[in-house]
């Protein structure tokens, strides 16, 4: 069998890049765990007493499951929980009535004259002003902490010169692997960005930060009329090089309740509208779009050398496409059973392989229904 110049060279390209391309993955940069060590030499007497906020706008069963582990945290330097509710909403009023022997908690409301604003900024907003501490603590009430320590990790990562804390929140192990996959494959962008360039935005609803810093920014002055993307915003318009930390500590960890399809699907539509508001947007998906150029150039190529090598029965082309397909997904395979297991994500690491080269897909689809999508739908009033 004689072995052409353009065999040579295009089985050297698809051998090439099977080892190359998984360089280029989320994955492959992640943060590591076991490199968050810091916290471990924390003093214990200069943590901060905190304020956690929560907004749980009429959903009071997600307040009645999950507000006793956020009032059971062992902190020693204390800590308040301020739940910002409308004024009148029964559900949320005979929750906390079986909890007011907790002096920590501490209950306002929006005004039911209030309009033309997002309604869920306007209670963060009031319940930053009600704090009486500086840092502050803000999650979604469907999220509920894993650990009694919970609270203690992530106030180890209030350093001088901080002003903000990520922290990392998984859905519910019952969820979809395909939302598992997602949520952590994004979280790992955004985490590597915060640690070493300036903080775009966050998808993990579990943010501290600066009461002074919100306060003499005025808050979410700006983009309130947006009725999506709290902890987005909070994150673009605050966060500068150098002053955001993440915290990755496992007895820090959240767990959200699992969006309903029709609410997944929601999110990731409304998330096309916020990232036409948020700096930074062009930059930070520079690096995305670079991996997915480089994944999806390989696979075409695969493809390609394998019908070129079907058409001209060069069987070196056809088997060295099928090797090199085979060498990425292993190589991949191995990076996301490290990962997984690593963050616990309760997803088979072949699967991992598959759901990354869907991604684009995915979001070409999500394009699709948000250029159909009334622009209205994500603005409080009609301007």
């Amino acid at each position: 069998m004689t072995i052409t110049t353009t065999t040579l060279i295009i089985c050297s390209a698809l051998l090439l890049l099977s080892l190359i391309t998984p360089l280029f993955s989320a994955i492959r940069r992640r943060p590591s765990l076991y490199a968050d060590t810091e916290q471990a030499d924390v003093d214990e007497s200069s943590l901060p007493k905190l304020t956690i906020v929560l907004t749980p706008q009429g959903d009071y069963r997600q307040l009645d499951e999950h507000l006793p582990l956020f009032l059971t945290q062992d902190y020693a330097p204390g800590y308040d929980i301020i739940v910002v509710s409308s004024l009148g909403d029964s559900g949320i009023d005979d929750v906390l009535k079986r909890y007011r022997s907790h002096a920590n908690l501490r209950t306002t409301f929006i005004p039911d004259t209030t309009r033309y604003m997002s309604q869920r900024k306007l209670a963060i907003t009031l319940g930053v002003k009600a704090a009486e501490t500086e840092w502050i603590v803000l999650c979604d009430p469907s999220c509920k902490p894993l650990s009694q320590q919970w609270l203690h990790a992530i106030a180890t990562r209030c350093a001088s010169g901080c002003d903000m804390v990520q922290g990392y929140v998984r859905y519910g192990m019952e969820a979809p692997s395909y939302y598992h996959f997602e949520r952590f494959y994004t979280t790992m962008y955004l985490f590597r960005e915060s640690l070493h360039g300036t903080a775009y935005r966050t998808n993990c609803p579990l943010l501290l930060f600066r009461k002074s810093v919100f306060m003499s920014g005025q808050g979410y002055q700006g983009n309130l009329k947006y009725t999506i993307g709290e902890y987005d915003f909070l994150v673009n318009k605050y966060a500068h090089r150098g002053n955001t930390n993440i915290c990755l500590s496992p007895d820090s960890w959240m767990e959200e309740d699992v969006p309903s399809e029709k609410g997944w699907e929601n999110i990731h539509i409304f998330y096309q509208e916020i990232r036409e508001h948020l700096l930074r947007s062009h930059r930070h998906r520079l690096l995305y779009n670079l991996d997915h150029t480089l994944l999806h150039g390989f696979l075409f190529l695969v493809v390609g050398a394998l019908a070129f090598g079907i058409v001209t029965l060069d069987h070196v082309v056809i088997g060295i496409s099928i090797i090199s397909l085979a060498l990425n997904i292993l190589l991949r395979r191995r990076q996301y059973k490290s990962a997984f297991s690593e963050y616990a994500i309760p997803v088979k690491p072949l699967r991992g392989v598959f759901y990354e080269w869907s991604m684009a897909w995915h979001s070409m689809r999500t394009r699709i229904r948000y250029e159909y999508a009334d622009k209205f739908d994500f603005i409080s009033h009609k301007v």
